[in-house]
This record gives structure tokens, sequence and C-alpha cells, in this order.
């Protein structure tokens, strides 16, 4: 399966039409769709890659859903699982996966945790949400508040792989990017796969 959308000119136009596409979506289609993204992002970039800490977000309604990929990584049970926190109002920080129902909701309504700040860690492979991905140079177009731009900014050296998850509506030959964006090194979506530059 290959994408069909062709790069639209601005963000604001690819927000748009996305934000259009996950209005339309049941959420058992949503629900669906997102478990076979999870699993091809397993099958592609996890299986067999043993030992690694695994950053991945906590999803919002209109996102690509993470719960599948997070109850495939705890069956596997051999890989460190960090979610995300934002601290001060602009940085994020990874926090090993606890008891979910112990977390806090966000002003975006997305679960944190509750942990301390001196338990942050670095994940070696970090899968990271967006609006829109490119699957030719792994362009990715945010939410436009800049928290993973600037966690993928400080921590380049650290990460081994940062990987896009996205459902297929999501993903263009490219998209628009900006000097500090960094450039993601896969992709996956429902039942496919990109890879867009060398592994660290």
């Amino acid at each position: 399966m290959t994408p069909v959308f062709s790069s639209p000119v601005t963000k604001k136009e690819i927000r748009a039409l996305v934000r259009d596409h996950f209005r339309v979506l049941s959420p058992e289609e949503r629900d669906e769709r997102s478990a076979r993204a999870c699993r091809s992002l397993y099958e592609k970039f996890l299986r067999g890659r043993q030992g690694q800490s695994v950053g991945l977000f906590m999803s919002m309604k209109n996102e690509v859903q993470t719960a599948a990929l997070i109850s495939i990584l705890r069956e596997e049970g051999s890989r460190r699982l960090l979610v995300p926190r934002c601290d001060d109002g602009e940085t994020i920080r990874f926090y090993p996966m606890g008891d979910i129902s112990d977390y806090e909701l966000s002003g975006y309504g997305i679960p944190e945790p509750t942990c301390p700040i001196e338990d942050e860690e670095v994940p070696e492979l970090l899968v990271v949400p967006g609006v829109a991905f490119g699957r030719q140079d792994g362009g990715r177009v945010g939410h436009g508040v800049g928290y993973y731009d600037r966690y993928l900014e400080k921590h380049a050296s650290e990460l081994r792989l940062v990987v896009g998850l996205g459902l297929e509506f999501q993903i263009f030959d490219t998209v628009p990017t900006d000097p500090h964006d960094y450039p993601l090194q896969g992709l996956a979506w429902e039942d496919d796969t990109a890879l867009c530059g060398p592994s660290r």
C-alpha cells in the first residue's frame, strides 16, 4: 500500500487536510487502522532489536493510537518502555512507563506519568507522533508547538533510531520543513513502512 496524497504547499493546509480525515473516522476504524500501523512498526523496526529502551507517545483522540504497540511490547517483555511528560510548559522528558491508572491528564488530555524528574531517561529508539510525514526525506509536520523538535535537537546524539507513526492519509511524498526540523529515519503506517535515512 502506498500513500495517495501529493504534498500540499503549506503546513497549515496539511494540518487542515489531516484533521478532516481524522474527523470522519469512527473510533473503531481509527483503532483498527492504528493497530495495523503499530504492527508494521514493530515488525520493521523493533522485532529482533533486543534490549533497547523504547520511547513512545500516549495518544490524543485525533491521532494514531499507540495502545496496540504498548500491548505488543509489554507482551514481548524484553524492553524498557518510556513515555513523555511536559514538565515546564515547553520541555518534554521521558520516564519509565508505570501503572497508567496513576497518570494525570495534561492540558491536552494526554495521560502523563507522575514520577520524580530524577527518573528521566533518554530512549534508544523513539517513536514520534506527527500531523504528517514525508516518506522521501523523513520530514515531519507537528502540531506547531515544538515539543518534539526541541527534544530531538537536544538528544540527537543519544537517539539511535527515530521513527514516525501515523495512518496512511498522514503520509506524503514530502512535507514542508524548516531548518530546525529533525529528519526521521523511518516511518510506519497501516501495512507498510519506509526507510528515510541511516540509523545511528
